[in-house]
């Protein structure tokens, strides 16, 4: 029984590694195409970034863990392709010293902030503040909450395979708060173990 539970995990880990969100790619794709009209050579470093996202995708989709610093990393193209789109509806925070040795799953931080990006209403009154910071042996998610009244379903079953992931890896899995206008995403910091 424990032997089947973990091959449904693995394979499960398998999945969630290889799926792109469709709806993800259709924002990204939209936000080059309006700012092609406006600036062809902001456009230009926009399709870089999008080339960038799923270059990273494609280079970790083999992996079960990944330096932490990679992870942030591989965020970042991520964050200034929204940023053309939300300008000063969005800031971004992200507090990671780079000599940190510990690992997460790929793609953490980006299925994360698409779920930031596509649960809130976003604009330059209501700003979307996402940070990025370690706590201890945890990496702690925050954003501002402005939340919109429909749901993605496709992003919540790529959240509960984040969580499942996590539950593989670690005893403590992801902890999800939300308080005072606030979401509290606290992810647990992995080793990386050689078998």
């Amino acid at each position: 029984e424990e032997s089947i539970k973990k091959e449904t995990l693995e394979l499960e880990m398998e999945t969630f590694k290889n799926q792109v969100n469709p709806d993800f790619l259709f924002q990204c794709l939209e936000i080059i195409i309006s700012e092609l009209h406006r600036d062809k050579t902001r456009a230009d470093e926009l399709v870089n970034n999008l080339a960038l996202v799923y270059r990273n995708t494609l280079e970790n989709k083999d992996a079960d863990l990944i330096p932490v610093m990679d992870e942030v990393n591989s965020l970042i193209p991520v964050l200034k392709l929204f940023k053309a789109k939300y300008n000063d509806g969005l800031e971004c925070g992200l507090n990671i010293e780079s000599n940190n040795t510990k690992c997460i799953v790929p793609g953490t931080l980006q299925i994360l902030f698409q779920s930031a990006i596509f649960q809130n209403i976003i604009s330059e009154s209501l700003v979307l503040k996402f940070n990025v910071e370690i706590k201890g042996d945890r990496l702690l998610v925050t954003h501002s909450l402005n939340k919109k009244l429909m749901h993605n379903t496709l992003l919540e079953e790529r959240i509960t395979r984040l969580k499942n992931a996590y539950s593989y890896f670690s005893n403590n899995g992801i902890d999800f708060d939300e308080k005072l206008g606030q979401a509290y995403i606290s992810v647990p910091l992995l080793e990386y173990d050689e078998e």
